[in-house]
């Protein structure tokens, strides 16, 4: 079974460039509970997973303005993006579900 990685920083990152068909986002590596980095590598990004955020807000234009600068740097490669930052894990959501917050009401 594949190693799988729970995101701390970087969720817009890794749902932008999940949508622009990359298969892999640079990310560091850190320690379960502590600071302490581990290395930096490419993970793929259907390994990743979001433990906090199961959607992206883009209700107010500010967010939106925010999404719409990720989104445009997920279109180059390679990516333009600071690392991600990860630790080792398997709570929450898949990238390729997380969903995105208008808010409307359900």
């Amino acid at each position: 079974m594949d190693k799988t990685y729970e995101i701390i920083n970087g969720v817009r990152r890794s749902k932008a460039a999940q949508m622009a068909g990359h298969q892999t986002i640079p990310a560091r590596l850190y320690a379960k509970g502590a600071a302490k980095f581990i290395r930096e590598f490419e993970v793929p990004i259907e390994h990743l997973r979001s433990p906090h955020k199961s959607a992206i807000r883009r209700v107010s234009q500010g967010e939106q303005l925010r999404w719409q600068h990720v989104v445009d740097g997920a279109r180059q490669r390679p990516l333009p993006f600071p690392p991600i930052e990860v630790t080792e894990g398997s709570r929450g959501v898949k990238v390729e579900d997380i969903s995105f917050d208008f808010g409307e009401d359900p």
